[in-house]
C-alpha cells in the first residue's frame, strides 16, 4: 500500500454568536507553513515580558514545539524507508519568499539527525535532474530521495509549463514517501472540504457516532459560489441573513494609527503517517497563532496583512 506523510495545519477561528466556540475554517495539507517561525515566537515574547518586568506572565505562554514535531514526522518517514544514504527533498518555488521558515526545518533535521541530507529543488529542476531508478526509487542527480516535502506545487502558477507537471508525475510514480501525497493534496482543497462537511458524508470514513458528532462540532459552513443551483442557493442564504456571514471591507489608511479590533486564527499542527489500512504515526506537534485587523479580508503574513503571535492562556 502507498504510505503517505501528512504535515497538517488545521486552522480555527472563534465563532461567537450565543457563545464562543472554535470552528475549523480549513485544513492545510500542503506547504503547511510557519511551523519554524512560530516556534520562535514564545522565546521572543518571553524575552519581551522579562524586559517589561512581567516575567510572572511567562507561565501562561504555552510551549510550542511545532518545528521539532514537524521535523520528527519527516525523520520518522525517512526511517520507515530504511535507506540511510537517502535524502529528504524539499520542493520549493523558483523565488521563495518564505525561505526562512523552510530553512528552519532543514536546520532542525540536521540538529536531530546529522546524518540525514536535505536537498532543495524546484519543480523545474526536478524535471531536468530527476529520474526513476530500476525499482522506482527517485534519483536526483544520482542522489536517492526517500521523502519528498512539498513547499511548492499547490497552485497552478507553480506549473508554468508541461515540464513541471511531468516532474510532479515523476515524483508521484516514485516509491518515495510524499508529503503530501496527491491524495492528501486533493483532500486539502476547499472543494473537497466543502463536500466532507455535507450531512452524512462523515459516515463513509468514521464508524463511531460519537466521533462523527465531535468532528461535526468544529465544522463551519463551507458554501459553493459555483454557477449552479447550489451556488445560487448559497447567495440567497447570504442575502437573506448577511449578519451571519459578515461583510468584506477594505481598510483605509489612518495617521496616526488608532486602536483597532483584531481577529486571531489558531492553527494546530499535526504529523501523521499511514496508508489506507493503518496509521503508524499520529501526533499533535504544536500551534501557530496569526493575528490581523478585523476589517481585513486577507490574513497573509508574507503579504503584510497579518502577524504571527503567541497565545496567552487565561481562566
Amino acid at each position: 500500500a502507498v504510505i503517505s506523510l501528512g504535515l497538517l495545519r488545521s486552522d480555527y477561528l472563534a465563532h461567537c454568536l450565543d457563545a464562543c466556540v472554535a470552528k475549523q475554517v480549513e485544513l492545510n495539507t500542503i506547504a503547511s507553513s510557519f511551523g519554524g517561525i512560530s516556534s520562535h515566537m514564545t522565546p521572543m515574547h518571553s524575552y519581551i515580558l522579562h524586559e517589561l518586568n512581567h516575567g510572572d506572565k511567562i507561565a501562561d505562554l504555552p510551549e510550542n514545539p511545532a518545528l521539532s514535531g514537524l521535523c520528527n514526522g519527516m525523520i520518522k518517514a525517512w526511517e520507515i524507508i530504511g535507506k540511510p544514504h537517502a535524502a529528504i527533498l524539499f520542493i520549493v518555488e523558483d523565488v521563495t519568499y518564505n525561505i526562512c521558515d523552510q530553512r528552519f526545518h532543514e536546520f532542525e533535521i540536521r540538529k536531530i539527525n546529522p546524518s540525514i541530507r536535505v536537498i532543495r529543488k524546484s519543480l523545474t529542476e526536478i524535471y531536468k535532474e530527476a529520474k526513476l531508478g530500476p525499482n522506482r526509487e527517485l534519483l536526483v542527480n544520482d542522489t536517492e530521495v526517500s521523502v519528498i516535502y512539498f513547499r511548492a506545487g499547490y497552485e497552478p502558477g507553480h506549473y508554468p509549463t508541461q515540464n513541471e507537471w511531468d516532474a510532479r508525475l515523476l515524483m508521484e510514480r516514485s516509491l518515495a514517501i510524499k508529503c503530501p501525497s496527491i491524495h492528501y493534496h486533493l483532500a486539502g482543497t476547499k472543494k473537497v472540504q466543502q463536500a466532507l462537511a455535507k450531512p452524512g458524508i462523515l459516515k463513509r470514513f468514521l464508524d463511531n457516532d460519537e466521533k462523527i458528532e465531535a468532528v461535526k462540532e468544529i465544522f463551519t459552513g463551507l458554501y459553493s459560489l459555483d454557477a449552479n443551483e447550489e451556488g445560487e442557493e448559497a447567495v440567497k442564504r447570504a442575502l437573506k441573513n448577511p449578519e451571519k456571514y459578515g461583510y468584506i471591507i477594505r481598510p483605509g489608511e489612518a495617521i496616526p494609527p488608532k486602536v483597532s479590533d483584531l481577529v486571531s486564527e489558531l492553527g494546530i499542527f499535526g504529523a501523521i503517517i499511514g496508508d489506507k489500512d493503518r496509521i503508524v504515526y499520529n501526533h499533535q506537534v504544536g500551534h501557530m497563532l496569526r493575528t490581523k485587523l478585523s476589517t481585513a479580508n486577507e490574513g497573509g503574513v508574507a503579504a503584510g496583512l497579518g502577524a504571527l503571535d503567541s497565545p496567552y492562556l487565561i481562566d
